[in-house]
C-alpha cells in the first residue's frame, strides 16, 4: 500500500469547514462522498454525463453539490471553488487522466491537499514525489490482502484427498507423439529387414536405416544389386523419412513458438499443487491478491486468458498460469480445484466473477461434496453482493471500492474517520 508522505500543508482537522472536491463518481467516488458527508464535510462532486444516473441521484440526495463536465478542464474546478477548498480526491479509473488533472489542479491551487487514484501501485511513490501529491493510492493494492484474509479464514483446515485422477474430458492424441512413434516404427522395421534380408550386423542395419530415413546416403551401403522387393522397401523408407522428419521439425517448431511447451509446463506445475488458492483474473486486483498470497507463503495457481498478463505473472512471480476462460470447468480442473483451499475470482466484470463462482461450486459439489470450497469474488454491485451472501455462506463477495474508500477518505481528510457518537463527530 502506498502511504502518504510528509507534507508541508497543515492537516485539516475536524473543525475545518472548507469544502472537499471529489472528481469522478464511480463506485469508489460515490462511497467516498458518502463517507465524507458522514464526517460532516461539505462535499462538491465533479462528474461527467456518462456517470450512472443512480450514482448522481444518490450523491445529490446525500447532500453533495454536483458539477457536471470533464474533470480535466480547469474551468470546472474553478466553478467548483477549488481555491477555497481544503482538499481534492480524483477517483476515476483512468490513470493518465488522473495524473493530467492532478498536475493542472496543483498548478491552479498549489496549497490544495491532493489525493489521486492510480491502478499501478509501483508508480504511487514516484507520482507523490515528482508531482507534489499528498497521496497516490491504488484500490487494488489496498484491498488485495482483504481478499486473501477472507479466503484463508473461510478455507478448510484440511483438504481431503481428491482420489484417483479423473479425466476432464476426451483428450486428443498428440500429433507430435504420433509422428515420433511412426518414425521409431520405421527405424525398427528397417533395422529388422536389413538385418535378416541382407545379413547385416545390428549396428550396421540400424546405421543403414537411419541413412535412408534421413536421405543422407553416404554410398557405403546401397540396394543397387538387391531384389526389387527390397529396393521397393528402401524407397518407401526414403519417402516415409522425408515426410515424417519434415512433420517432426514443423510440429516441434510450432510446439515451441506457440507457447504449447510453456502451457504444458504450467499445467504440470499446477498438478503438483495442493492446498493452494486459485486466482481467476490477473488484472491489477489479481496481481495484488497474488502478491498478498506470496507474502503469506500460500501457493497459488492463476487462470488468465490474456497471454501478456500470463507471461508477466510467470516471470515476476513464478506461479503456474492456466491459459483459458476461468468460467470453463476444464480450466478450473486443470488449475486443481479438487485440491484447492479456495477460489478468488477477481476479473473486471461482476457477471464473470459470479459465473466462475457458480461453476466452482458445482464442480466441488460433484467431486468433493464433503469439502465445500469457499469462493471469494469481486463484486461492486451492492444488490448482487447482498443476494450472494444470503444465498450461501460459501459465496463471499467483496468490493475493492468499499475496502479502499475509507483509506482514500482518511488520506483526503488528513485524519482518521470518526464514527458517529465519538468525540469530534458532527
Amino acid at each position: 500500500m502506498t502511504t502518504p508522505p510528509p507534507h508541508s500543508t497543515p492537516l485539516p482537522g475536524p473543525a475545518d469547514r472548507r469544502p472537499i472536491i471529489v472528481a469522478g463518481l464511480g463506485r469508489l467516488g460515490l462511497r467516498m462522498v458518502q463517507l465524507l458527508l458522514g464526517q460532516g464535510c461539505r462535499v462538491r462532486v465533479i462528474t461527467e454525463l456518462s456517470c450512472p444516473a443512480w450514482h448522481v441521484r444518490t450523491a445529490r440526495e446525500a447532500g453533495a453539490e454536483l458539477f457536471t463536465g470533464d474533470f480535466r478542464d480547469p474551468a470546472i474546478w474553478t466553478a467548483a471553488g477549488v481555491l477555497e477548498c481544503q482538499a481534492a480526491a480524483i477517483t476515476s479509473a483512468d490513470d493518465s487522466r488522473n495524473l493530467e488533472t492532478s498536475i493542472r489542479v496543483k498548478r491552479l491551487a498549489p496549497q490544495l491537499r491532493m489525493v489521486t487514484r492510480v491502478d499501478a501501485p509501483h508508480l504511487g511513490h514516484r507520482l507523490q514525489h515528482d508531482f507534489d501529491l499528498h497521496a497516490a493510492l491504488c484500490p487494488a493494492d489496498l484491498s488485495g490482502a482483504h481478499f486473501v484474509n477472507a479466503a484463508l479464514e473461510a478455507s478448510l483446515a484440511e483438504v481431503p484427498s481428491a482420489g484417483p485422477r479423473r479425466s476432464t474430458g476426451p483428450r486428443r492424441p498428440s500429433l507430435l507423439m504420433l509422428v515420433l512413434v511412426l518414425l521409431v516404427a520405421c527405424l525398427v522395421t528397417g533395422t529388422l529387414v536389413f538385418h535378416h534380408a541382407k545379413g547385416m550386423p545390428w549396428t550396421d542395419a540400424t546405421y543403414f536405416t537411419v541413412s535412408i530415413l534421413t536421405t543422407v546416403g553416404f554410398g557405403d551401403y546401397h540396394l543397387q544389386h538387391d531384389p526389387a522387393l527390397l529396393k521397393g522397401f528402401g524407397m518407401i523408407l526414403m519417402l516415409a523419412g522425408i515426410t515424417l522428419i519434415a512433420l517432426l521439425v514443423s510440429l516441434f517448431s510450432h510446439y515451441l513458438i506457440t507457447g504449447e511447451a510453456t502451457r504444458q509446463q504450467h499445467e504440470r506445475a499446477a498438478r503438483q499443487r495442493r492446498r493452494h488458492v486459485i486466482v481467476a483474473g490477473m488484472g491489477s486486483l489479481g496481481f495484488a491478491v497474488l502478491r498478498a498470497l506470496q507474502e503469506r507463503g500460500i501457493s497459488a495457481v492463476c487462470i488468465e486468458q490474456d497471454r501478456t498478463r500470463m507471461e508477466g505473472v510467470a516471470i515476476l512471480h513464478g506461479v503456474p498460469v492456466i491459459e483459458g476462460d476461468a468460467t470453463s470447468a476444464e480450466m478450473l480442473l486443470r488449475a486443481g480445484i479438487d485440491r484447492a483451499r479456495a477460489v478468488i475470482a477477481v476479473t473486471s466484470a461482476d457477471g464473470t466473477n459470479l459465473e466462475i463462482a457458480l461453476r466452482a461450486r458445482s464442480l466441488t459439489d460433484q467431486r468433493r461434496p464433503t469439502a465445500p470450497l469457499p469462493v471469494i469474488l469481486g463484486c461492486q454491485d451492492d444488490l448482487l453482493a447482498d443476494r450472494l451472501s444470503a444465498a450461501s455462506n460459501a459465496y463471499l463477495p467483496l468490493s475493492s471500492a468499499e475496502i479502499a474508500a475509507p483509506i482514500f477518505a482518511e488520506a483526503t481528510l488528513g485524519r482518521p474517520l470518526v464514527s458517529p457518537g465519538q468525540p469530534g463527530s458532527r
